[in-house]
């Protein structure tokens, strides 16, 4: 197998032989399953050291895209949509502001995905939402439990939704969720949860996305305006 690679230049070399390599994968010029250059093979093509090939290698690896076999070398990986955004992890652990952000994407995403989720839930989808919903209800007196019930709720929607890039979304930010929601919780309690998951879950039963996803929006909306003016409260104090 030939592939063209061309001499890279030497500012940034490593994180550019990195996005090059990068790119290629993504671009499928080494399909799934073939065997991956050597770090020898690669510090040739791009003029490189095998030291600054090796360190590319490791990236695409640790990022999903290679895997290695002892022995044997690296092999390309089938790319699963989203598996990109792996690189947006340390991202949602910004300090601070981390919750107002992630409120903030929440505002964005939410209510599509629930819109989506009210079109393509089946009965045993709607089933889980309900088991969920009861234990909401029965954790109420427990913060961390019901937050905990709170976050299953919405990556729950994002799994009925049958879009892998939605679930890799959630997926990746769904410890930066939890923690998130555990604070939201004990900010502002479990009322505005109580009231609006049931009313989300009755729009997902009656497969009316538009009803589902006003209710998710002013639902999540709600929350971040609490959240700031409980936090601009604090700063003023």
């Amino acid at each position: 197998m030939k592939i063209e690679i061309k001499p890279v230049k030497r500012t940034n070399v490593s994180n550019e032989v990195f996005e090059k390599l990068k790119q290629m994968l993504l671009r499928g010029d080494i399909k799934p399953g073939e065997k991956f250059p050597s770090e020898n093979e690669l510090a040739d093509a791009f003029g490189v050291s095998r030291m600054t090939a090796r360190q590319a290698v490791q990236k695409l690896v640790v990022l999903g895209l290679l895997e290695t076999k002892l022995g044997e070398g690296s092999f390309v990986k089938k790319v699963q949509p989203g598996i990109v955004m792996n690189q947006i992890i340390p991202a949602v652990y910004l300090g601070e502001n981390s919750l107002l952000e992630i409120l903030e994407f929440r505002t964005v995403i939410e209510g599509k995905t629930a819109n989506i989720a009210a079109a393509r839930a089946t009965e045993e989808d709607i089933a889980e939402l309900e088991e969920i919903c009861e234990k909401m209800q029965n954790c109420k007196g427990n913060e961390i439990e019901f937050a905990h019930a709170d976050m299953d709720f919405h990556l729950k929607l994002a799994m009925i939704t049958k879009n892998s890039i939605f679930e890799q979304i959630y997926h990746i930010i769904r410890d930066a969720m939890k923690i998130a929601i555990e604070e939201i919780v004990n900010m502002n309690g479990n009322v505005d949860g109580l009231y609006y998951h049931p009313l989300i879950l009755q729009a997902i039963k009656e497969h009316d996305g538009k009803k589902a996803e006003d209710v998710m929006t002013e639902h999540v909306e709600s929350t971040y305006n609490k959240i700031l003016e409980y936090k601009n409260r604090k700063d003023k104090k």
